[in-house]
């Protein structure tokens, strides 16, 4: 029988400003025993014994990533994996999502899209230099509103979202781990500095292949958001209400696309068609996809 977690999430703690910095500091440190705890393969084998949806499939340990379709749900896409790096895994996805492109889901990006990926594929992708990291037992999505605490007991009751979880290569898991620090010190800088103080380093070659790994997320995200698992089984998740089954997935799809759209565009790679060169302009968001972010969220 499932047990539902307890406990609120971080993200609320850390955004709070009357919460003393002190205090995000002291959780942060509390994530991080988790985040060393994971690398027992103890832990990787309880979660193991509990994996009644078959989400923890890329378990393969040394340097070879196992099987990369991105979450459970997707049933749109052909399975990834394994590889035997990093550059593999995002040459792979790049190329899933140009023939995602082609799906009616994807419509909205796709004049745009399918060019600059293409482009960055061909072009840019070549010239980054990959260096190959043993893989280690990562969650993947370490972000605050995936951590539940008790404020009372001082206490991490759940860390929840294991989707992504697998043995990876420390460079997928550096961004959100990054990002979460930040939240619970007030600065990158600082929460580096925290990072350090518990033996985390930013992955070796990180600097080079950090581009190429969120190229690839915001693939997977953009194609997530947009997946038949919104539309032909709505409501199984509680987020999802008859009234934001069909405007919240296109919203976020778009959020993904517009961050997409300015890495490409950074790296000299953003190639849109000649009938819709201004993405931001001529595709704004309707205020109905902004209304249930913020129904849901209280901001955008």
């Amino acid at each position: 029988m499932a047990v539902k977690a307890k406990g609120i999430e971080l993200e609320i703690l850390v955004k709070d400003e009357q919460v003393p910095q002190e205090t995000k500091i002291f959780w942060g440190k509390k994530v991080l025993e988790q985040v060393l705890l994971m690398k027992d393969n103890k832990l990787k084998q309880q979660l193991g014994e509990h994996d009644s949806m078959g989400m923890f499939t890329n378990l393969t340990e040394g340097h070879i990533l196992g099987d990369m379709t991105p979450g459970p749900w997707m049933v749109d896409g052909p399975p990834l994996g394994p590889f035997h790096g990093i550059k593999e895994w995002v040459i792979a996805t790049i190329q899933w999502g140009l023939k995602m492109l082609t799906t009616p889901h994807l419509e909205l990006f796709r004049d745009d899209f399918t060019p600059s990926l293409q482009h960055y594929l061909d072009h840019y992708l070549p010239s980054v230099d990959f260096i190959s990291n043993p893989c280690e037992f990562s969650h993947c999505d370490l972000n605050p509103g995936n951590i539940l605490v008790d404020p009372e007991a001082k206490s991490i009751t759940a860390i929840i979202d294991w989707d992504g979880a697998g043995y990876l290569p420390p460079e997928m898991e550096w961004p959100s781990l990054l990002d979460c620090m930040e939240d619970c010190c007030g600065s990158k800088e600082a929460g580096i500095q925290l990072l350090q103080e518990y033996g985390i380093n930013p992955p070796p070659g990180y600097q080079q292949t950090e581009q190429a790994i969120l190229v690839a997320q915001h693939i997977n995200w953009m194609n997530f958001w947009c997946s038949t698992w919104w539309t032909s089984k709505p409501g199984e998740r509680e987020l999802i209400t008859e009234h934001n089954a069909e405007y919240l997935p296109k919203c976020v799809a778009q959020k993904e696309g517009l961050s997409l759209m300015k890495l490409l565009d950074s790296l000299g790679c953003w190639k849109p068609t000649t009938t819709n060169q201004h993405y931001l302009t001529t595709n704004p968001m309707p205020k109905e996809f902004l209304q249930c972010w913020i129904d849901l969220h209280g901001e955008f």
